[in-house]
C-alpha cells in the first residue's frame, strides 16, 4: 500500500501544563491545572449523558464543548511516507519473522478489528537513520504487510502504544508515541496517530505540547468494550519526573482533565506508567482506571511500584489514594504490566519484576493483584530465581477473562503463563510454556502481546545474527499431527466494505476438499473461487471484486468440518 498522508496536528491551549503555583491539590501527589468552570460543566453533564445512553444529548454536548474548546494552531507534524512493499514470512521453526532492521526501541500490539494482528514497532533502519514508527498487520500471524510508516524529519519516534477502537460505524488505529528532537534541546512531546481504518483518513494530535519539559513512555488504553457507541481514550505518560494523565472525549482530538497523578521532585522520579481501563461501574470507593508505575529514589537508592485509581472514568476530581506498595528488605521492584477485568469480578493485575540486590541480581517475576477494585492487595511471585532481567508484557481476553503474562526467562527465551480473573495466587497461575527458539535475546526490550479472540500471541526482539522483529502464538506449535490441528480463526474478510481486493483468511482442520464461491444477494451465483484439496492449516484467498457491481454478496465457503457464509460488501 502506498500513500502519502499529509497530517495536521492539533495543539490544544487550554491543555497546556500550567506551573506548580498554578495548579489545584487534589492530594498530596494528584496536581489538576484550573479549567474553565463552562467547560467542566459541559464533560459533567457529557459523562452523564454517557451513563444514561443519551447519545443525541452527547452529541450536542460535544459540539458546544469544541465551540468553548477551540485549537488554538497548527503544527507542521509528523508524515507517515510509502516505499516499501509487502513483505511476507514464511514459518521457521514455531517463530515467525516479521521484520528486520538496524536496530529496534519498543512495539505494541492489538487486535479486533475483524480479528486482524497490528503491530507498531520503532525502529531504525541504518545507524544513520531517524526512528521511525513501522506498523504492520496480519491476519493469520504468518503473513505479514506494510500498512504505515511514521516520520518526521529531524524527530526520532519511540514506545509507541497502539490501540484498535471499535464503533458500531468505523473502527478506528490509535498509536500514542514519544517524538525526540534529534538537534539540541532534544525535547520530547507526547504524539498520537489516529487511522479510520474504514475510510483511510489519518491524523496526528498534541495531547500536551509543553517545550520545557520532557514528554515520554506513553500508555494508551480506550474503553470501546464498556461504551462501543461513545468511546473514551485515555492516555499516561511521563511529565518531566512526575507521571501524568489525559483522557479525551472525542476520538482524540481534544484531550481534557490532565492530573500529574504521581509528582517527581529533586531526588526522586516517576517512570514507566502502565494504564489500564476496567470495570464500568464501580463504588465509590473502588476503581475503573488506573495506572501503575515505577518509584525510584536516587539516595539512598529505591525502586518501588505505585499505583493510583479512577472511580469515574479518569475524571480529575475522581482520583483516590495512591497505593505505595511495599518489597522485601534488598529488593528493587520495577517495570509494572497493569491490566483490569472488563464486566465482571473488579479484580485487577500489575506483573513487574523484583530484583535481590544483596549481590545475586536474582530476579523473579511477580505480581499484585485485587479482587475488590484496589480496595486491598496480594502479592505472589510467578517464576523467578534466574540472574537475568524479567522483561514483561501482560495482554487479557475479555471472554473468559484469562490473563496472559510473556516474559524473559533464564534460558534467553520468551515463556507465558495464564490465570483466570478470579485466582492470581501463585498456584492460580498455569505453568510456564517456552514460547520463543532459545537464542539470543539478551538485549530485547519488554516484549509485546495482545489477544485473537481467546488466543494470546507475542512479538520481541532478537538478533540472529542482526536484529530481528519476531511473532509467535499459541496455536503455533510444533509437533502437532495432521488430525490434532485446531482451527486458530473464524472466517475473516479484510476489506469489507472494499472496491478491489479484498482477502478471506480461514482455516482448514483436516484434509479435504475446499470449494468457495460468489453469490449475489438473490442467490445467483456468480463464479467459484477455488474448489480443490487443501491440508489442515491455515490459509488467505485473495478475491479481486472490481468487476462486480455496488452491492451485497455472499461466499459460500465449504470446509470438510462444514458450509459457512461470510457477507461481503461491494462499494463503487
Amino acid at each position: 500500500m502506498k500513500r502519502i498522508l499529509i497530517v495536521v496536528i492539533l495543539f490544544i491551549s487550554l491543555l497546556v501544563y500550567g506551573t506548580k503555583s498554578m495548579d489545584e491539590l487534589i492530594d498530596p501527589d494528584v496536581i489538576i491545572s484550573p479549567q474553565d468552570p463552562a467547560i467542566t460543566s459541559i464533560i459533567e453533564k457529557m459523562d452523564e449523558a454517557k451513563d444514561n445512553g443519551d447519545i443525541a444529548l452527547f452529541k450536542q454536548l460535544l459540539k458546544e464543548y469544541k465551540e468553548l474548546n477551540p485549537p488554538a494552531k497548527i503544527h507542521d507534524g509528523p508524515q507517515s511516507v510509502a516505499g516499501q512493499s509487502n513483505f511476507k514470512s514464511k514459518w521457521s521453526y514455531n517463530d515467525i519473522e516479521v521484520d528486520s532492521a538496524y536496530a529496534y526501541q519498543e512495539f505494541s500490539m492489538d487486535t479486533r478489528d475483524n480479528s486482524r494482528i497490528y503491530l507498531a514497532a520503532s525502529r531504525q533502519l541504518t545507524s544513520t537513520d531517524d526512528n521511525t514508527i513501522l506498523v504492520n498487520y496480519s491476519d493469520d500471524g504468518i503473513t505479514w504487510y506494510y500498512i504505515y510508516n511514521l516520520q518526521w524529519g529531524g524527530h526520532d519516534f519511540y514506545h509507541p502504544s497502539l490501540k484498535i477502537v471499535e464503533k458500531p460505524d468505523t473502527d478506528y488505529l490509535f498509536i500514542a508515541f514519544e517524538a525526540e528532537e534529534t538537534a539540541s534541546p532534544y525535547n520530547r512531546d507526547i504524539l498520537v496517530f489516529r487511522s479510520n481504518l474504514v475510510s483511510g483518513a489519518t491524523v496526528f494530535y498534541y495531547p500536551a505540547d509543553n517545550a520545557s519539559i520532557d514528554e515520554r513512555d506513553p500508555s494508551l488504553d480506550a474503553d470501546d468494550v464498556v461504551y462501543p457507541s461513545l468511546p473514551y481514550l485515555h492516555l499516561a505518560f511521563e511529565s518531566g519526573d512526575s507521571v501524568a494523565y489525559m483522557r479525551s472525549l472525542d476520538l482524540g482530538a481534544t484531550w481534557v482533565d490532565k492530573a500529574i497523578i504521581g509528582a517527581g521532585a529533586t531526588n526522586w522520579d516517576y517512570y514507566d506508567p502502565s494504564l489500564a481501563y476496567g470495570p464500568s461501574t464501580p463504588n465509590a470507593d473502588s476503581m475503573n482506571l488506573g495506572v501503575a508505575w515505577t518509584y525510584y529514589q536516587v539516595s539512598p537508592w529505591v525502586n518501588r511500584i505505585r499505583f493510583k485509581r479512577n472511580r469515574d472514568k479518569g475524571l480529575s476530581t475522581a482520583w483516590l489514594g495512591t497505593e505505595y506498595f511495599t518489597a522485601p528488605d534488598h529488593n528493587f521492584d520495577d517495570r509494572p504490566s497493569l491490566k483490569m477485568t472488563h464486566g465482571v469480578m473488579n479484580s485487577a493485575v500489575i506483573v513487574f519484576a523484583r530484583r535481590d540486590t544483596t549481590g545475586t541480581d536474582a530476579e523473579d517475576l511477580c505480581n499484585f493483584y485485587t479482587y475488590d477494585a484496589g480496595r486491598t492487595w496480594n502479592d505472589a511471585t510467578l517464576y523467578g530465581g534466574g540472574p537475568y532481567q524479567v522483561l514483561n508484557t501482560l495482554s487479557l481476553d475479555d471472554t473468559p477473562n484469562d490473563y496472559h503474562v510473556f516474559f524473559k526467562g533464564d534460558n534467553d527465551d520468551i515463556r507465558y503463563k495464564e490465570a483466570h480473573y478470579d485466582d492470581f495466587s501463585y498456584s492460580g497461575w498455569a505453568f510456564s510454556l517456552p514460547i520463543s527458539d532459545t537464542g539470543d535475546i539478551s538485549d530485547v526490550s519488554s516484549p509485546a502481546s495482545a489477544v485473537l479472540d481467546t488466543m494470546p500471541y507475542v512479538c520481541w526482539k532478537t538478533y540472529a545474527p542482526g536484529w530481528k522483529l519476531m511473532f509467535n502464538a499459541l496455536w503455533f506449535q510444533t509437533g502437532v499431527e495432521e488430525d490434532e490441528f485446531t482451527p486458530t480463526t473464524a472466517f475473516h474478510l479484510y476489506p469489507n466494505p472494499s472496491n478491489g481486493i479484498a482477502t478471506l483468511s480461514y482455516s482448514v482442520s483436516k484434509e479435504g476438499i475446499v470449494k468457495i464461491s460468489i453469490y449475489d444477494i438473490s442467490g445467483r451465483l456468480i463464479r467459484d473461487l477455488i474448489n480443490e484439496t487443501k491440508r489442515a492449516g491455515n490459509y488467505a484467498l485473495d478475491i479481486n471484486n472490481k468487476n462486480l457491481s455496488s452491492g451485497i454478496y455472499f461466499l459460500h465457503i465449504r470446509i470438510p468440518d462444514g458450509v459457512y457464509t461470510k457477507s461481503m460488501t461491494v462499494v463503487r
